[in-house]
């Protein structure tokens, strides 16, 4: 175990260098020295360095990150916006406008219920409270939508991309709102609704659809779902929730070769171009649900995918390219694959990045 320890510290290390990746207050998603024009800032992986560093017990780093998601990317509806561009737009949010990610503020919210939970810092309680009302209020007909629009207060939908649409990957999400609910209070609308939406996505062998239209599966929003339902089962006391979260992995090691998942599957046919966050994913959760000797081959497949400086790689474009800009969120989420890898206890849900 004593390499993967090492490459879990190394990582940290590289995490904690924050003036590598961080601009105007906010956080890279990548970062990209020979091709600046890619790199941008991102409120969602802004929140998951937030929750990274807040457990890690780095909240004097955390701080002022928690200001600018705050400050600079919360609009007054409460919702985050979605990113802005770091270099060659004078560090202005981008055109997407009056769009916002449902997803995104689901995340965000629970780093600052992380955050808060931990500083007990009195300022973030209306954040906060802000993120969990725009939540509440998106969520039309039991389901969230994949983008809210703040300008025309309804939803929008693009079949083609799997985040901007109706999915069970928003169960994560809802890990966030039933946490916020839980923590200070206050009621939930439509959850029932929603629960039976993300089941309704399973298919009988395990996978959730990705993309309705087709019935196509991408690793990366199947493995939220899996996360989220396993966060909500604990939450809610719902067996049947983890048993469905405990299906989508089984799916996903019968498809798996040499230790790494599919990125995509349409028609039975699999992409095995990897991603180093969608290779933390399965890590982490195939520790939590006991899996280990698959385990061990996933921890052998990430660990390929990180750099000597301690960071880990994008991995592949989805052509099966190299693409090997440091990934912060990547690095983040591999960082506590292996550490509850290399872990003798049961991983907490709940503590999920």
């Amino acid at each position: 175990m004593d390499r993967y320890i090492e490459a879990q510290q190394k990582a940290k290390r590289w995490l904690l260098q924050i003036d590598r990746f961080e601009a105007g207050g906010g956080i890279k998603a990548w970062l990209a020295p020979e091709k600046p024009e890619i790199e941008f800032v991102s409120a969602e992986i802004t929140g998951y360095l937030v929750s990274h560093l807040t457990r890690s017990g780095n909240l004097a780093s955390a701080a002022p990150i928690v200001a600018w998601l705050t400050d600079v990317a919360q609009d007054e509806a409460g919702f985050f916006r979605c990113r802005t561009y770091s270099r060659g737009a004078g560090g202005v949010f981008d055109s997407r406008g009056d769009i916002r990610w449902v997803f995104d503020t689901g995340i965000i919210l629970k780093a600052l219920l992380d955050f808060d939970q931990l500083s007990a810092r009195d300022e973030l309680v209306e954040p906060i409270s802000m993120a969990f009302r725009a939540l509440q209020t998106t969520s039309r007909g039991g389901i969230y939508p994949g983008w809210w629009n703040v300008g025309s207060a309804d939803s929008e939908v693009d079949t083609s991309r799997w985040s901007s649409q109706p999915g069970s990957f928003h169960a994560k999400v809802d890990r966030s709102v039933v946490l916020a609910s839980k923590s200070k209070g206050w009621q939930v609308s439509s959850l029932s609704s929603r629960l039976d939406f993300y089941l309704s996505l399973q298919r009988p062998d395990g996978g959730f659809i990705s993309y309705p239209s087709t019935g196509g599966i991408h690793s990366h929003p199947h493995l939220y779902s899996c996360e989220g339902l396993w966060a909500l089962a604990k939450l809610l006391g719902r067996t049947d929730l983890e048993a469905a979260a405990r299906k989508g992995i089984m799916w996903l090691i019968s498809a798996a070769r040499g230790g790494v998942p599919p990125r995509t599957v349409f028609d039975n046919i699999q992409n095995f171009s990897q991603r180093c966050d969608v290779q933390a994913q399965y890590l982490r959760l195939l520790v939590a649900f006991g899996h280990h000797v698959h385990a061990e081959k996933a921890a052998e497949a990430l660990l390929q995918l990180q750099s000597p400086e301690g960071c880990f790689f994008f991995g592949q474009y989805s052509d099966g390219r190299p693409c090997l800009h440091p990934d912060v969120w990547g690095t983040a989420a591999a960082v506590q694959a292996l550490e509850w890898f290399t872990a003798q206890d049961v991983p907490d849900p709940i503590k999920l990045l």
